[in-house]
């Protein structure tokens, strides 16, 4: 999968006043400093945000941040050669695979399964078809190059169990990209959480807020072109969108393909999630903008996410 440029898609907004958030750890004051950190995580700009009174302590959690980023990035990107998913990839299958793969790709299936089709993290052969077609031709793949690539695109032959996991399928490939970069978030927003960072926002391609800005409003983000600006108290909020990684200049060839037809997802349009935990926003944002608003509330209800707003021609609009 490509390097999602759409995970940019959020922005940070401002927001009225909201009373304090109880809890164990000490709380931003309206003269606490927020301290940042840019870099990137699984191929996508990322930023973390602390609001902590002490210098040295919000420095040393922004490195263990970090750390934990890049230990992810060995284990579910695809962009390093040495990661566990590249070796699953390559082999067809891993023994003993890290629990964090095993995690992540239990849920996606699961998602699969509630998605009837929409989602499927074994479409990677078709992508990788579509990249080097236009890579190589400019062009897109033949409905014959298309069929054959969709014979390897199948979740259920996806199989987990006793120390194992294995591609049954010969020439299949996972992508995590539709679900990792939230499962990323949720991880180091735990971290922080239990270094007793109480007052956080993350946005390692997708974002999530905890407590609250120092000046006492939430964290927000706001869709763009006069989308609302979401309250991320406690929330994560995710964005897919074809015009994000285009394959063709024109948008009409894009990353969201339709695992059910092996060609872009024709009701494609910028959707975002509202969502507890940023990977099932990650991985609902996917689904529904490849499947469209019809089912949005069945499947937001079956993944356990709050809310789904889409982009139409006149504007952004609650589905969900």
């Amino acid at each position: 999968m490509p390097k999602l440029s759409r995970r940019r898609f959020l922005t940070v907004a401002a927001a009225a006043p909201a009373a304090a958030v109880a809890g164990g750890a000490a709380r931003a004051g309206a003269d606490t400093p927020v301290w940042t950190w840019h870099g990137t995580a699984l191929g996508a700009a990322a930023e973390i945000r602390l609001a902590h009174p002490d210098r040295a302590e919000a420095e040393d959690a922004l490195r263990a941040a970090r750390d934990e980023i890049r230990r992810l990035e060995g284990i579910l990107s695809l962009y390093r050669p040495d990661s566990a998913l590249v070796a699953l990839n390559d082999a067809g299958g891993l023994d003993a695979p890290p629990a964090e793969l095993q995690g992540v790709v239990a849920r996606a299936l699961a998602v699969a399964d509630a998605a009837g089709g929409a989602f499927d993290p074994t479409v990677q052969p078709l992508w990788r078809l579509y990249a080097e077609s236009f890579r190589a031709a400019a062009r897109p793949p033949s409905s014959a190059e298309r069929a054959a690539a969709l014979e390897k695109v199948d979740h259920r032959a996806v199989r987990q169990g006793g120390g194992r996991l294995a591609l049954e399928t010969p020439g299949a490939a996972l992508t995590l990209n539709g679900i990792a970069q939230g499962t990323v978030t949720d991880r180091v927003a735990a971290l922080l959480r239990g270094r007793g960072f109480a007052d956080v926002l993350l946005d390692l391609g997708e974002a999530r807020g905890a407590g609250n800005h120092p000046a006492g409003r939430p964290w927000r983000a706001a869709l763009p072109d006069g989308g609302p600006a979401i309250d991320l108290r406690d929330r994560a909020l995710a964005t897919s969108a074809p015009g994000g990684s285009p394959f063709s200049a024109d948008g009409r060839w894009h990353h969201l393909l339709d695992p059910r037809t092996g060609l872009p997802a024709a009701a494609a349009r910028p959707t975002s999630v509202l969502a507890d935990r940023a990977e099932t926003a990650d991985a609902a944002s996917t689904a529904l903008a490849v499947s469209g608003p019809e089912g949005a509330e069945d499947l937001l209800a079956a993944l356990g996410a709050r809310a789904a707003w889409q982009r139409g021609a006149d504007g952004w609009h609650r589905v969900a």
